[in-house]
């Protein structure tokens, strides 16, 4: 409320005709905070009117009383506004008033209101005295009181009767002529409005005789009650009801027009630069002022310019002194609002918004209709809705210019995706003039300059002689400006000296005479300083900027040198501006040396006002990272985020703790904490900002190796100590997200320095995504909900559980892993994602949406690439890469196929148009030339993707929508399904059919061709998938999965036989011959080109992005034991295929080989976690303690003939042997491979080993001198992945990743046949028969083959009983069986006689995909169970988060999404959706 635009007289009588009150000021400013305070300022006053008094007095008493209220605490509270509302509506209103005067409506309204309170009094005082429980137990009552009290409340009769025309008619006939002081109501003068005149104080209005006035009460705090809208504090004079009306509407449309204006979230424009000095430049801005009112000139001017060549001190002249400015926008390479591309024009919408009435309007209405979701749009679209919309609505015929600028493009972080929508700006009117400076890019300059008017200012030797003559006065009035100097000093001849160096770099004679004049300096030696400096131009930038920052390191000791340069390379490297308060707590450098540093530098640093530290400019940053132009200066951009990662991660060491912002209560989320962003910026400072949101953006590889160990030290300890008390900070922050993405660029660095770090980082990443939901919402529930629910073999319960020991405890339905291996959630589609794919190098994803947009994103990182791909009409229903990464391909309901720049996210050419209707599904050809489509309108078409012309005529056959379509890898023939039951397979270049329809008995969802070609999938309604041969879904590029879309909004990945819908067509399950049921509700998935990730896409309007082993028999022939990625070892009956005894626990992570000793009484396994155990056969113990002679991973592991010693292979070129029951090494470890070594094994006399290695060799050595005892054996092309003695010890067979298998003379070395070649992909395993007579290898081509070893000839036809890669095999003793382990989980067991699979596969492990657990998941809560509740709970639990509460209450619970609510709709717990089932 303005209190000084108050109503102004001199005579009291005039005053008591209208009937205001000329000694309310004091208590109408005391009231003017609103809310609850100014009831309680009337309350305490003396000078209220008493029956107002009264009435508010007794509404205190009643929010009293509803403040105690602890059940439904959120819907007593909004009734408390509502009362708090209606009863200051009352106060401001009457207070207006002398007491003599106050209208009689009002008073009657005060007597109803305290009717009203006195029975709402009455009545919640009669709540207050129920019993506790009995409340508990009839919450939902609260609800009935609750609405009763509110229509009390509305019930209150209209309170614009003290408006009513028969007052202001009184006020007419008494003729009185009042002053009147009147402001505008909205920030901006309204220069348009007919119904107001605009007077000054003192100003008499002329009084129009015998109409009726109405006093409006203007330009203060409005509030509503009814339909009528009142302005307190002034007034001014309306002539009749109709005026009113109008003004009122008016000023409800200004304030709504204000309220979608904020939607625009616009960022400050950047800090405007300092004005050229008076008299230079002039030719410069004479020219852009003859462009501005030139309208036949084009309306885009240029300038460009070297840096430092003073275009940003132009462009701040221009918006300085040119009147027909409007907005402006200074990008700034070192902050990060100021160098998106996408604030531009939502700040330049901003700024012509608050100059014109109707853009404001319209702008308004635009984010109206989008509902504000504006950042939604990509920037052309911005620009389209936002600028170009506007302007040409309102300035279409206009003549007078208007003027934006838009400085330094250049420093745009990508500033490539502003110039369609600047070159954009050439087809509105003539009129509308935009200014641009930059660099002389060569992109830049190919998008503008046919586009503009070009000014380029000169440097170096073509500097012109205006600008020479405007550095000569630069020069001449900076010396002038210091007293202390003599006359005329330094005199024409250095002037010209310096003139000349400057070569018309203005940045170069600002830092030049900054240098010289420096505070305390000697100006004549640093004067000769720079005049003893070579070159010009560049050069002598490069020299100054030298000789400044050496001057600076002059007579410091080594220590101060030392915190020097490591503040100048901190403030370099820096994300974000660092203010000089964060270098002083993350670098620890002490207030005094810090502040000489900063006067030191001066000449090349900046300070903000509010203390922010950035170099004075880019060319600056472009000398220091550059080597050879800084050379002792050099500032190593890598060495210097690494060592500042090191003490972004030692500050947060030593600050953050459990409950970092002493939260007082865990039942309630972050957003309703009262108060939070105060308490958060008294508790946490903007170094903790600056550090939580960049730690890992710091960490680099290649740079020194003792700082990486060092800083990997402080990672260490900030993930083992503080991740959680991290995870506080950046949920309270909204960052949970960007958090995640954290932690994967950690566990990507420390992956080679200390993997057991990386597997941990990556581990609480899975727990962040895992947990999203309530991490995000709340804080404390990162240990009350998260932590508790983790699988407690993940590293992150594990380690951190155990200090949280009175926190709940799940009895059922514990996850046992991570479900599905989200480690990425990309969420900025507006609606259901439909498609998605990898790029062919694995490192983009690209989706499309319903909401008719493509987004690519970092496959690591899952930060946005580009900006959203816009321009079809409808939905996006398909999307593809090109081979070669470079386009990308988008089918759309639309009709169109279009070909977009995946690099900038520009259209390459127009749409594709052909088909009648939508179009289903879209895929590039092999080499990228074509395009194939199937669409709605039962055809397929082949289009030129360089053209866009079709190729050949409409494929025709098929009699109802086309639903997928996919080229064959070698691109001669096309493969279409649709929803006529059928699969089609066409030539390429004819566009003939070449085989007979493939027939489902219901539509067909997916088609595709094996990676070799010579299979196709089809996936259809009918619930199948089926393998069809080709010389007759997409297959994965590793062949391992097969991936289909459907129409039902599901997305199916199988290695199975059979599927079925659930009843709510959301999720299908799928049964497999492996023995596993799996549970799928994405809506599109596929494979990562290494296929070591799955990219998937929802309805949920996400896309996530997945992580995508061995096996022996006993010697007996009766057991075969596996081990997996789940980190067990488990013991199967041969025959039965059932499980003996418990999985064998113990390992920490992915167990890679397992064997059983000769004896069959133990087992040896080796895993990921650098331990090699030895395990009882029978019963699953360890029988001696791990293995630990090496800290990388173990790879393989074999025992010797007689079981006393077991080898291994391990990951760093090493091979070591064991003595079995003492646990000792017995011999050096084994050395000689280049590589990891992947397979080892001993020969049948114990006598020797092998190894195989990935650096395509074999290994011999000899096993008690671990001595080579031949050369390497050579000829594989790939990594060795597998080898073996043959019994008789006098040969070797290995298996390659160059898909083949090799047998060896093991004496000579020697090739003793010719390569067995069949497999069409790795070999994974190869094994010796027990007779050796035969030879059996495993492939990733999903077969096993059996091979005469003497020949080397195939004597059987590939089994194909695997469903998915092999990964390992062996014999039974006595040959007649081989077992096989695949990468799906599952253990077939063979007879090779007959190609047979002898018994039903069985799952090896419970892991990895989303699955029916075997355990049936049960709520962790039972609320009708007689049995007792699933929660185990202290009753003495308590933490500073949680209040201790009876057990019983839970009772009255409910849920609430995926949280249970207390009575008093409080936030209890959240618990995960497997888990809601049955809890209420």
């Amino acid at each position: 409320m303005n209190t000084n635009a108050t109503i102004s007289t001199n005579n009291n009588n005039n005053m008591n005709t209208t009937g205001l009150n000329p000694t309310a000021n004091g208590l109408l400013q005391a009231i003017s905070g609103g809310g609850l305070s100014a009831l309680e300022v009337v309350a305490a006053s003396g000078d209220a009117f008493l029956p107002l008094k009264a009435a508010v007095v007794e509404a205190l008493a009643v929010i009293g009383i509803i403040k105690q209220f602890k059940i439904n605490k959120k819907d007593w509270a909004a009734l408390s506004g509502s009362l708090i509302q209606k009863v200051e509506e009352i106060v401001q209103a009457t207070c207006q008033y002398n007491e003599s005067y106050v209208p009689s409506a009002l008073q009657s309204n005060l007597e109803n209101l305290k009717g009203i309170l006195d029975h709402l009094k009455e009545d919640v005082i009669k709540i207050q005295q129920q019993n506790t429980w009995k409340r508990f137990a009839n919450f939902r009552k609260d609800q009935e009181h609750i609405a009763d009290f509110q229509v009390k409340l509305n019930a209150l009769p209209n309170f614009q009767d003290h408006l009513s025309v028969e007052e202001s008619s009184q006020a007419s006939k008494s003729n009185v002529k009042r002053d009147v002081w009147e402001g505008p109501v909205m920030t901006e003068p309204n220069k348009d409005d007919m119904f107001i005149e605009r007077r000054n104080v003192g100003e008499r209005p002329t009084t129009t005789e015998n109409i009726p006035q109405i006093n409006v009460l203007t330009q203060g705090h409005h509030f509503q009650i009814n339909d009528s809208i009142f302005y307190s504090a002034n007034t001014i004079n309306i002539n009749d009801n109709r005026e009113l009306e109008a003004k009122i509407a008016n000023v409800v449309e200004q304030s709504n027009v204000e309220k979608w204006l904020q939607e625009l979230k616009a960022p400050s424009h950047g800090k405007v630069r300092d004005k050229c000095m008076p008299g230079t430049r002039e030719d410069v801005l004479t020219h852009i002022k003859t462009w501005l009112y030139d309208l036949n000139e084009p309306n885009i001017f240029w300038l460009s310019g070297s840096p430092g060549s003073g275009k940003t001190t132009i462009a701040s002249t221009v918006v300085a002194d040119f009147h027909c400015f409007s907005g402006q926008f200074f990008f700034r390479r070192d902050e990060v609002e100021l160098q998106d591309p996408d604030n531009l024009w939502r700040r330049i919408a901003l700024d012509l918004a608050l100059g014109y009435k109707d853009v404001r309007m319209s702008i308004a209405q635009v984010l109206e209709a989008q509902k504000a979701n504006i950042r939604g749009f990509d920037i052309s679209m911005q620009f389209e809705h936002l600028i170009a919309k506007p302007l040409q609505e309102v300035f279409t015929t206009s003549v007078e210019p208007l003027l934006i600028v838009v400085d330094a493009l250049d420093e745009c972080g990508s500033y490539e995706k502003l110039l369609p929508s600047l070159t954009s700006w050439s087809y509105l009117p003539k009129s509308l003039k935009l200014l641009i400076t930059s660099r002389r890019y060569s992109d830049i300059q190919f998008s503008l300059s046919s586009v503009s008017v070009h000014c380029d200012l000169h440097t170096g030797h073509e500097i012109s002689t205006q600008t020479s003559d405007d550095l000569q006065k630069y020069f001449i009035a900076r010396f002038s400006e210091v007293t202390r100097l003599p006359p005329k000093w330094p005199g024409p001849a250095k002037v010209s000296l310096l003139v000349r160096k400057a070569a018309g770099l203005f940045i170069w004679a600002k830092s030049a005479m900054d240098f010289i004049l420096h505070k305390g300096g000697d100006p004549e030696e640093r004067l000769n300083i720079i005049s003893a400096g070579s070159g010009e131009g560049i050069d002598a930038v490069d020299g100054l900027y030298h000789q400044v920052i050496s001057v600076a390191l002059q007579g410091l000791r080594k220590p101060e040198e030392t915190a020097l340069r490591l503040v100048l390379g901190s403030i370099v490297v820096a994300k974000n501006p660092l203010r000089t308060g964060d270098l002083k707590e993350l670098l620890g450098v002490k207030d005094a040396l810090l502040d000489s540093i900063m006067s030191q530098l001066s000449p090349v640093l900046s300070i903000s006002d509010v203390n922010y530290l950035r170099v004075c400019h880019q060319s600056v940053t472009d000398f220091l990272l550059n080597s050879e132009r800084s050379q002792d200066l050099w500032v190593d951009h890598e060495l210097c985020s690494l060592r500042f990662a090191g003490y972004c991660l030692k500050f947060m060491n030593g600050k953050l703790k459990f409950n970092f912002f002493d939260l007082k209560t865990s039942y309630v989320l972050n957003k309703d904490i009262p108060e939070l962003n105060d308490h958060i910026k008294s508790v946490k400072s903007t170094a903790l900002d600056h550090a939580s949101c960049f730690w890992a953006s710091y960490l680099k590889k290649d740079c020194d190796k003792m700082l990486q160990l060092e800083v990997q030290a402080a990672v260490d300890e900030f993930l083992m100590v503080h991740c959680l008390h991290w995870l506080e900070i950046m949920s309270l922050m909204g960052t949970v997200n960007h958090a995640a993405q954290l932690l994967l660029l950690a566990a990507s660095w420390s992956r080679d320095l200390k993997p057991n770090i990386s597997d941990f980082a990556n581990d609480a990443n899975r727990f962040v995504m895992e947990f999203l939901e309530p991490i995000t919402d709340a804080a404390p529930h990162i240990y009350l909900s998260a932590l508790p629910f983790s699988p407690q073999s993940s590293k992150i319960s594990m380690h951190f559980l155990r200090l949280f020991k009175k926190t709940f405890t799940v009895k059922m339905g514990q996850m046992e892993h991570w479900s599905g291996k989200c480690f990425l959630r990309l969420a900025d589609h507006g609606s259901g994602v439909a498609s998605v794919a990898f790029s062919s190098d694995g490192r983009h994803i690209v989706s499309g949406s319903d909401d008719k947009t493509i987004r690519v994103w970092d496959a690591q990182t899952g930060q946005s690439v580009i900006d959203p791909l816009k321009g079809h009409d409808s939905s996006v229903t398909s999307v593809a890469f090109s081979p070669d990464g470079r386009h990308i391909v988008s089918g759309s309901d639309d009709k169109t196929i279009r070909v977009w720049d995946a690099q900038t996210g520009q259209s390459v050419r127009d749409p594709l148009k052909g088909h009648n209707f939508s179009v289903r599904s879209v895929a590039f050809s092999p080499d990228g030339r074509h395009i194939v489509s199937g669409s709605t309108d039962k055809t397929v078409r082949v289009w030129d993707a360089q053209t866009g012309q079709s190729v050949i005529d409409p494929l025709k056959g098929h009699d109802s929508s086309i639903t997928s379509v996919a080229f064959s890898p070698d691109g001669r023939h096309i493969v279409s399904g649709s929803d006529d039951i059928t699969a089609r397979v066409w030539d390429a270049q004819t566009g003939q059919s070449v085989m007979d329809p493939i027939v489902h008995d219901h539509c067909v969802t997916s088609v595709a061709f094996s990676p070799d070609g010579r299979h196709i999938v089809s996936g259809s309604i009918d619930m199948t998938v089926r393998v069809w041969d080709a010389q007759t879904v997409a297959f994965s590029a590793d062949s391992r999965h097969i991936v289909s879309g459907s129409t039902d909004k599901t997305v199916r990945v199988w290695d199975v036989q059979t599927v079925a819908f659930s009843s709510d067509g959301r999720h299908i399950v799928s049964g497999s011959d492996d023995m596993t049921v799996r549970v799928w509700n994405t809506c599109q998935i596929v494979f990562s080109p290494g296929g070591r990730h799955i990219v998937s896409g929802s309805r949920d309007k996400t896309i996530r992005v997945w992580d995508a082993q061995t096996v022996a028999f006993s010697p007996d022939g009766r057991h075969i034991v596996s081990g997996s990625d789940d980190k067990t070892i488990r013991v199967w009956d041969a025959q039965t295929g059932q499980s003996v005894i418990d999985p064998v626990k113990g390992h920490d992570s992915n167990v890679t080989s397992v064997a059983f000793s000769p004896d069959g009484r133990h087992i040896v396994s080796g895993s990921r976690d650098k331990t090699v155990r030895v395990w009882d056969a029978h019963t699953g113990h360890s029988v001696i303690d791990p293995l630990k002679g090496y800290g990388d991973w173990v790879n393989s592991v074999a025992f010797s003939p007689d079981g006393r010693h077991v080898v291994s292979g391990y990951s760093r070129k090493t091979v070591r042997v064991w003595d079995v029951q003492t646990g000792e090494s017995v011999i050096d470890p084994v050395k000689g491979h280049d590589d990891c070594v992947t397979s080892v094994a001993f020969s049948p006399d114990g006598r020797h080993i092998v190894s195989g290695c990935r650096d395509k060799t074999v290994g011999v050595w000899d096993s008690q001198t671990s001595q080579r005892v031949v050369d390497l054996l050579k000829g594989h092309d790939d990594w060795v992945n597998s080898v073996a003695f043959s019994p008789d010890g006098r040969h070797i067979v290995s298996g390659s990743g160059d898909k083949t298998v090799r047998v060896w003379d093991a004496k000579t070395g020697q090739s003793a046949i010719d390569p067995l070649k069949g497999h069409n992909d790795w070999v994974t395993s190869v094994a010796f028969s027990p007779d050796g007579k035969y030879i059996v290898s495993g492939s990733y081509d999903q077969t096993v083959r059996v091979w005469d070893a003497q020949t080397s000839q195939s004597v059987k036809d590939p089994l194909n009983g695997d469903g998915d890669w092999v990964n390992s095999l062996a014999f039974s003793s006595d040959g007649k069986h081989v077992a096989s382990v695949s990468r799906d989980k599952t253990v077939r067991v063979l007879d090779p006689e007959t190609s047979q699979t002898i018994m039903n596969p069985f799952t090896v492990s419970h892991l990895s995909t989303p699955s029916i657990s075997s355990i049936p998941v049960s709520p962790i809560l039972s609320i009708h169970s007689q049995g007792g509740n699933n929660i185990s709970m202290s009753r003495s639990y308590k933490t500073s988060f949680c209040d201790c509460y009876d057990i019983s209450l839970l009772k009255f619970c409910h849920l609430d999404g995926n949280w249970i609510m207390l009575p008093d709709d409080t936030y209890l717990l959240w618990i995960p959706d497997p888990n809601k089932s049955g809890l209420f």
